[in-house]
């Protein structure tokens, strides 16, 4: 045998099936104990005396000469060559011969992304004994079913080919495993002019021309890492002792692994790795080159890549961390779960059997996934408001599957505002719901108001009211669900539990035409009989989209009120007074020639329109005026908690008037427009009729865990406060109210007063009492890291 032989090695593959922890690593580079799984091929190659090495380059073609070199560290002399277009497996060595080999020697082929330790030597003795054109080497294998089979006869002959066959086509055990060793003379036989393939083209027609192909049964290993169950296993077998290779120091020097931790016989701890208390890692774990693993860790069958985190109580089997890719505490990850390089898998999360997170991407705490995560990401449901995020039509199938599970509906309303993205996710909701057995009711383009007046009408407990990016959830009667309702569809949505598509019942939409027309005989209805008796004012109003404007036109005309509606924005002449509505339907902003009045205006006009034989029903931060505006109307004001849920509930409780007055345009504008029309004045008269009211408001940061505490030490420092869903503080001199945000860790002081300098120095009073109450149970109770929280993820 010569004293140097000449080899190509095949590392253009994606490895498609190995994804995510392909998408940024050439297949051949993934890392078996510590090492690229092509430094194997290379140590082998060097055992057997083959020292110029081609490899074949594609996808990703700069990282292996990057990590290889002139491969001088294994023994061998590497030469490159990049393919621009692929060639097949063929047409590739055909590239790379010319610049890897000596023209008149025999030369093997190689995959770059298998493990084996083949006996070269005796396989190339088999091929000159034979005296053989090609010589593939074969593997027996129990699953033949996954690989290309070769049939050959009793001396080795290569008789037929069969791609991956039918257990009814398995005639042979004998695996193609991309181990070949060929003369010179074969690379004639290669097409030059387009992709070619050994197993696929070239292979199949030297036999049928009868030239010598033989099949040499290898005695050693084998292992196709062609996806991940692979992956693992090949290196729980290196440890095992399967594979006549060398697999390195198990545990490195620089390693810190504590005392308390448990790890077996076949386990491998990369350098700088840290291995945490009480952690166990047995059958196969693999802790990468400077990787975390935390207290309490259990890892069983794992692989983390280099610079891998994982915290604590995290429960790992059969799975995969990429290169610097985070495992919150707590989480979970099933059999051939994986993360990609630099994804964060949130704390108390889980992955299903076989799911995948892309590169980057990033799991929010405490969900349950079940699909793989290739675009945008998983994030928590979050309700607030009665509102929620929704990114995509699969997000929308699931929000309207938890909420229909969570309401225990028979049928679900559903609306959107007419945009693109709505309709779609509209659609895409109305879908799921059919196949979970729940009956959609669809309104198609309209408002919200139009949809909550549908529900009072038809009886109908949920619904769903969808803009671009966002669902608006509507409990029975159309009002916010209730905290717990929420809380509930919240953590279906985290669990993915709900019933499955097609598992029981299956419904059918039923379309409501002219839902329009019931909540326009509705409103009208709702006015008082001689709302416009009195000089009818000219109205203008003013809407966001088409459907919309025609709404409010429709409304106008039946109410008996005329004026003049258009779509976008507009100005009113001094005669008019205008109306400008949300997209929603929801909201509507009263305005005149002279300009807008401000929020607290906004909120007397409102309330000087409901008129008196009622309770009104105030939030807490409602202005102090209207105390004297129900003395004069000779009605009862109570206020209530301004935290959603209880706020829609209460108004609704007191009547549709109420709650249709703060979320219905429409009605808001007629009921003001009557207003006007019963006082014979104009928008400037009624407000001129008003009690004056004095704001001012400041925000300031508080960070949520004291928050409670903060509020409650200052309303028992105050003789009458009332803590509700928020702080008001009733003084002589006026009031004022602290109110937490929902979404931020911060506060609104707004105080009111009968003069402007008087409100200022109310919101400065407070704001700094509250500072000094944030100040001193911060430092009494220092924040502390929550018990079982996480370490290294979120």
């Amino acid at each position: 045998m010569p004293m140097s032989l000449s080899a190509i090695i095949m590392a253009g593959g994606e490895g498609s099936r190995l994804r995510p922890l392909t998408c940024d690593t050439p297949k051949p580079m993934v890392p078996v104990l510590g090492r690229p799984v092509l430094a194997y091929a290379l140590m082998l190659l060097h055992q057997h005396g083959f020292h110029e090495v081609g490899v074949t380059l594609q996808y990703l073609p700069e990282r292996i000469p990057r990590a290889f070199g002139a491969g001088e560290r294994y023994g061998v002399r590497l030469h490159y060559c990049r393919e621009r277009e692929p060639l097949g497996t063929a047409g590739g060595v055909l590239r790379a011969a010319a610049g890897a080999r000596r023209p008149e020697e025999t030369f093997a082929v190689l995959s770059g992304d298998a493990l084996t330790d083949c006996d070269l030597t005796a396989a190339l003795r088999f091929h000159r004994e034979k005296r053989a054109l090609a010589t593939l080497v074969l593997a027996r294998v129990r699953e033949p079913l996954a690989y290309g089979m070769v049939v050959t006869d009793g001396e080795g002959r290569v008789r037929r080919f069969i791609e991956k066959p039918g257990w009814g086509e398995v005639y042979a055990d004998t695996a193609n495993t991309g181990i070949y060793l060929l003369e010179p003379e074969i690379l004639r036989e290669i097409r030059p002019d387009g992709p070619c393939d050994f197993g696929r083209d070239l292979f199949p027609r030297l036999v049928a021309q009868g030239r010598e192909v033989f099949g040499y049964v290898m005695d050693g290993y084998w292992c196709d890492i062609g996806d991940q169950a692979a992956y693992v296993r090949a290196q729980v077998d290196m440890l095992a002792g399967r594979v006549r290779l060398d697999a390195g120091v198990r545990i490195a020097e620089t390693a810190q692994i504590a005392d308390s931790a448990q790890l077996d016989s076949l386990c491998w701890v990369g350098a700088g790795a840290i291995v945490g208390a009480n952690a166990q890692l047995s059958d196969g774990a693999i802790v990468g080159a400077g990787a975390i693993v935390g207290a309490n860790v259990r890892m069983a069958r794992s692989v983390l890549w280099e610079d891998a985190r994982v915290g604590d109580f995290v429960r790992m089997s059969g799975a995969v961390v990429g290169r610097g890719a985070q495992v919150g505490a707590g989480a979970s990850m099933r059999e051939e779960s994986a993360l990609g390089d630099g994804a964060v898998l949130g704390a108390r999360s889980s992955l299903e059997t076989g799911v995948k997170i892309w590169p980057g991407k990033r799991v929010d705490p405490c969900m349950h996934v079940t699909e793989n995560l290739v675009w945008g990401g998983v994030n928590r449901l979050t309700i607030e408001n009665g509102e929620a995020s929704v990114a995509c039509p699969q997000a929308a199938c699931q929000l309207a599957a938890c909420w229909a599970e969570a309401s225990s509906c028979a049928e679900m309303a559903l609306a959107h505002d007419g945009s693109a993205e709505a309709a779609a996710l509209c659609t895409a909701a109305c879908g799921a719901l059919c196949a979970q057995g729940v009956a959609p009711v669809l309104l198609g383009e309209t408002s919200l108001p139009v949809l909550r007046c549908v529900q009072r009408l038809e009886g109908i407990n949920a619904a769903v009211f969808w803009t671009p990016g966002r669902a608006t959830l509507c409990a029975a009667g159309g009002i916010s669900p209730a905290r717990d309702g929420q809380r509930k569809t919240e953590a279906l949505f985290a669990r993915q539990d709900f019933p499955r598509p097609f598992s029981g019942k299956t419904e059918v939409p039923r379309a409501l035409p002219d839902a329009q027309a019931l909540y326009v005989g509705a409103l009208t209805a709702a006015l008082p009989s001689d709302a416009f008796s009195g000089v009818k004012p000219h109205v203008a109003v003013f809407a966001p989209t088409p459907a919309l404007t025609a709404l409010a036109a429709r409304v106008l005309n039946a109410a008996g009120l005329g004026g003049r509606t258009a779509c976008g924005e507009g100005t009113v002449e001094s005669w008019e007074v205008g109306f400008r509505l949300e997209r929603n339907g929801q909201t509507v902003e009263v305005f005149d020639s002279h300009g807008v009045p401000d929020a607290a205006e906004q909120t007397m006009l409102a309330y000087s329109a409901l008129g008196g034989g009622m309770e009104w029903i105030a939030k807490l931060d409602a202005p102090a005026a209207l105390e004297k505006l129900a003395r004069e109307r000779r009605v009862t004001l109570r206020r209530v908690s301004g935290v959603h849920e209880t706020w829609t509930a209460s108004l609704l409780q007191a009547g549709a008037a109420q709650f249709d007055m703060h979320f219905d345009g429409l009605y808001r504008a007629l009921r003001m427009a009557a207003l006007l029309s019963a006082k014979r004045t104009t928008l400037r008269g009624v407000l001129a009729s008003l009690p004056a009211t004095c704001r001012c408001s400041e925000q300031t940061p508080c960070p949520l865990p004291v928050r409670g505490r903060a509020l409650r030490v200052l309303a028992e420092s105050e003789q009458d406060a009332l803590l509700d869903g928020g702080l008001r503080i009733t003084r002589p001199d006026g009031w004022a109210t602290l109110d937490a945000d929902a979404r931020a860790a911060e506060v609104t002081v707004c105080a009111e007063a009968a003069d402007m300098e008087t409100a200022r120095e109310l919101c400065g009073f407070y704001l700094e009492k509250f500072r000094e109450a944030l100040r001193a149970q911060q430092e009494r109770a220092p924040e502390r890291p929550e018990s079982g929280g996480e370490s290294t993820a979120e």
